[in-house]
């Protein structure tokens, strides 16, 4: 819930449905699941100034092949805590993309 307090949206706003998915996503993490987030997020398993003081962008993709490190479609967390986020068409293929970024790139920050 606090993360959700410091993101800010450029391209997507609050009720964008892919924001939907992601923080429906988010929230529906167990213990482990959320420190993997974190560090996917942030480099780190924990912040040493906590969740309030840390704040990053969920940025809109529009045309992956602007982005070649986006294969796939999945997501790559950018320098200066930005999170690039391409649309996705359904919220499996979203929840599908996004674990694989957060759960199996995460050695690699999210890059796919």
């Amino acid at each position: 819930e606090q993360l959700k307090k410091n993101v800010t949206y450029e391209g997507y706003s609050s009720t964008s449905e892919i924001i939907q998915w992601f923080w429906q996503e988010v929230t529906s993490f167990d213990f482990k699941e959320r420190q993997t987030f974190l560090h996917f997020l942030t480099g780190t398993y924990k912040l040493p100034h906590g969740l309030k003081n840390y704040s990053f962008t969920i940025e809109r993709v529009y045309d992956t092949k602007d982005y070649p490190w986006l294969i796939h479609g999945t997501f790559l967390l950018m320098q200066f805590n930005t999170l690039d986020l391409p649309e996705y068409t359904t919220y499996t293929v979203f929840r599908e993309k996004f674990r694989t970024a957060v759960f199996e790139g995460n050695d690699n920050y999210g890059i796919m």
